[in-house]
């Protein structure tokens, strides 16, 4: 008999489809102590030796910009979390990394969260040079903070309540391109600009918001990076499948476009397939 209550009682998360007529999706929850024991535990395995050193050959032998350092990185990641977090009832994998940035960020300014997360991120990305897109360089380090704070506040309920109020009063459901809901960027871009005055993102509106999305994409490579692009694009409606269609399209561009200060413009969709999924992977948030 199993007396463990997170094994017994699995806890939902994203992704999930929710109430399409309201738009309502479960999210993942931890306790604020849990939450730290699992981000401690994994600054332990960041710290251990030989992780370090298969870090650093992962990433010495590989360009940042490949799918060959996307793949390393990966393995060393997984190696590492899987196990903790099956431990706490989240799922293993790459939703896994998803669940576990939403789940983390309803602590975010939590002091000893705060510790926590900047112990392991100058483990896993102070050694990194940071890439350059339109003039602007922002470490890695500093890109994932800005994504937790976005989380943080796209998780929040009461911003859920507004972006449900946008989608039922558009008749929208959960399986619309939400990039396409009428009112959606009056809620979420204010936000967003927000958040980028204190990285000291240069531009107004539009330009700060597209200028970090060009530089959250130069990272895209990293998992923990998609893991929470992911989790915005969630939290924000999109569903799964185009969220995977949303990462495996910014790794393609990767791949093929050497760094530029405008982003490619969008491809025409294959034989089969609709422009609109295709929109939905190219837009910036």
């Amino acid at each position: 008999h199993n007396n463990n209550p997170r094994e017994q009682e699995p806890m939902k998360y994203l992704p999930v489809k929710g109430d399409a007529e309201n738009g309502e999706m479960s999210m993942p929850r931890l306790p604020l102590s849990e939450a730290k024991e699992v981000v401690e535990r994994m600054f332990q395995r960041y710290s251990d030796s030989n992780f370090n050193a298969e870090l650093w050959k992962a990433r010495h032998n590989n360009n940042p910009r490949t799918l060959a350092y996307c793949a390393a990185v990966s393995r060393l990641m997984r190696d590492a979390r899987d196990e903790i977090l099956s431990e706490f009832g989240l799922p293993t994998g790459p939703d896994g990394d998803v669940a576990l940035a939403i789940a983390v960020a309803e602590y975010h300014f939590d002091a000893d969260m705060t510790v926590l997360l900047n112990l392991n991120d100058e483990i896993l990305y102070d050694s990194e040079t940071p890439m350059v897109q339109g003039g602007l360089a922002l470490p890695k380090k500093q890109v994932l903070q800005a994504l937790r704070e976005m989380i943080h506040v796209f998780v929040d309920p009461v911003f859920q309540r507004k972006l449900r109020y946008v989608k039922v009063s558009n008749r929208k459901s959960m399986v619309d391109d939400c990039y396409r809901l009428k009112g959606r960027d009056n809620i979420v871009r204010p936000i967003q600009e927000e958040i980028l005055k204190r990285y000291a993102v240069p531009g107004g509106q539009y330009i700060a918001v597209h200028g970090f999305f060009q530089m959250f994409a130069q990272y895209i490579m990293d998992p923990e990076v998609a893991a929470h692009g992911t989790a915005i694009n969630l939290l924000l409606g999109m569903e799964p499948p185009a969220c995977k269609h949303f990462v495996d399209r910014l790794r393609e561009i990767a791949v093929t476009d050497p760094p530029a200060s405008k982003p490619p413009p969008p491809r025409p969709p294959p034989p089969g397939k609709s422009a609109k999924t295709d929109t939905v992977s190219l837009k910036s948030w």
